[in-house]
């Protein structure tokens, strides 16, 4: 798994299978990052003994994940797919997050004053404890789907080479395009000024 605290930082199209914490963030754990970036990456079957299975987002982190795909991971207490704390600047868009384990799929912790959480044109599906749950519900949702993603081949099974995540719908609106940043916002723009969504290749 990775503990990646502080700095800015952007990840695309890795494996984080099969990891296990014993406390929080199973495949992942976030802390103080000034701007991190994630696309692309899938988080299967990652185990925590606290929160977040597939990733722990503590807390004062800006963070933007975009096409990753969430599956299968396990927390023993909160957020099977995410877990994300207070004082948190974070955009999901386009991810898919589906079967977890135990937890939910995505758990906020704190409230909405401490923490400005945006979940857009992503796919929950069959997830534990249910799909954003917690003690606030994300500042904006709008264009997610609840629908099976029909991965092309996935089990639970410990084993990655013999799982293909590809999904049957496509999300708009992410890479190589304009994200919406206003609609649904209410005139509030997200990402914040000077966010950089430029793939850095």
């Amino acid at each position: 798994d990775l503990y990646y605290p502080g700095a800015s930082q952007w990840f695309e199209n890795n494996l984080f299978h099969g990891n296990t914490a014993t406390t929080n963030g199973g495949g992942l754990y976030l802390h103080g990052v000034t701007q991190g970036t994630f696309t692309g990456n899938e988080f299967t079957e990652n185990v925590a003994a606290g929160d977040g299975g597939g990733a722990f987002v503590g807390s004062a982190n800006r963070l933007l994940f975009l096409g990753n795909t969430w599956a299968g991971n396990d927390a023993a207490s909160e957020g099977g797919g995410y877990y994300v704390g207070a004082d948190n600047t974070v955009l999901v868009t386009g991810d898919v997050i589906s079967d977890q384990a135990n937890g939910e799929g995505m758990f906020l912790a704190g409230n909405n004053w401490s923490s400005r959480v945006h979940v857009t044109h992503s796919d929950f599906w069959n997830n534990y404890d249910g799909d954003y749950v917690g003690g606030a519900m994300p500042d904006a949702t709008y264009g997610n789907t609840f629908v099976d993603p029909q991965f092309v081949a996935f089990s639970a099974d410990g084993n990655p080479a013999n799982d293909a995540s590809s999904m049957s719908f496509e999300v708009l609106g992410t890479v190589g395009s304009t994200l919406p940043v206003v609609q649904g916002f209410e005139g509030v723009y997200f990402p914040p000024d000077g966010w950089n969504l430029d793939d850095p290749d």
